[in-house]
């Protein structure tokens, strides 16, 4: 089955497919910028938990080491722990918290835990990349709006004239009519036969130009089947309505060769 696709729909599935990519490499860049962000704070906690192992720090020996780098102790770790929102990087020794944004040292020692509230100031995401999404976001929209009203203009301009054609050529398809039954009243044999003839040939020209119409207008659907090739050049003769055809056409082609084809369509390009 052939599936008919619009121009808009293909042009709207290119600029959503765009979007998606753009969301995704934003999102990669923002988790890699996090997670050097948090590889850093990992150091400076690996190196104290370090520290508290080969000095075998007490609790409160702890407590009051990590008070003098501006550490907060936190006298109910569970408040905090029920309410982390991002995931709990676990190291050997630590545990680093993150809540809203807020660092939080967990130190996990053999016998007692105790939660730490970093306040010391940690270097920022920096959000420009965030900025420049909008910018690139919004300058995508723009262009995807100014094509499709490209496209609706270009449309509207062809429908319009697809409309005077048709409306052009059904008029004169009336006068044609009427001159065919007048010349019928014509007397003279000879005169009424190169009259008709006259007719016949501008009502032929108008079917002609209504299915070029119809083919560039995409709405026209083609009959394809196999002819011998004299029997196209014989159709394009009678397309040509001449007196004398062989007098003015001479050619010489295998009979035998067959082209599959529309035969109007082949037959008017000859």
């Amino acid at each position: 089955m052939k599936f008919n696709i619009s121009l808009s729909l293909k042009i709207t599935i290119v600029f959503l497919f765009t979007f998606i990519l753009l969301v995704f490499s934003l999102f990669s860049f923002h988790k890699t910028q996090q997670s050097t962000l948090y590889e850093d704070i990992i150091k400076q906690y690996e190196k104290h938990s370090s520290y508290f192992k080969q000095n075998r720090l007490k609790k409160d020996e702890v407590i009051k080491y990590l008070g003098s780098l501006n550490f907060h102790h936190v006298d109910n770790p569970h408040s905090i722990l029920r309410e982390v929102n991002q995931p709990i990087i676990r190291k050997r020794g630590f545990e680093l918290i993150i809540k809203n944004n807020q660092p939080y040292f967990h130190v996990l020692a053999p016998h007692f835990r105790v939660l730490l509230e970093d306040r010391n100031k940690q270097k920022k995401p920096n959000n420009i990349h965030f900025i420049l999404f909008g910018i690139i976001l919004v300058l995508i929209f723009t262009v995807y709006l100014l094509i499709l009203k490209n496209i609706k203009d270009t449309n509207l301009l062809l429908n319009s004239r697809q409309l005077f054609l048709r409306t052009v050529m059904h008029e004169l398809k009336t006068p044609i009519a009427k001159g065919k039954i007048v010349s019928e009243l014509i007397d003279n044999e000879k005169q009424k036969t190169r009259i008709s003839h006259i007719f016949d040939k501008l009502n032929f020209l108008i079917n002609d130009f209504a299915k070029v119409e119809e083919v560039v207008s995409k709405n026209f659907t083609t009959n394809l089947q196999s002819y011998y090739i004299n029997e196209i050049l014989e159709y394009s003769y009678d397309m040509l309505m001449l007196d004398n055809i062989k007098d003015s056409i001479i050619h010489d082609i295998n009979n035998n060769i067959t082209l599959k084809a529309d035969i109007d369509l082949l037959a008017m390009s000859f």
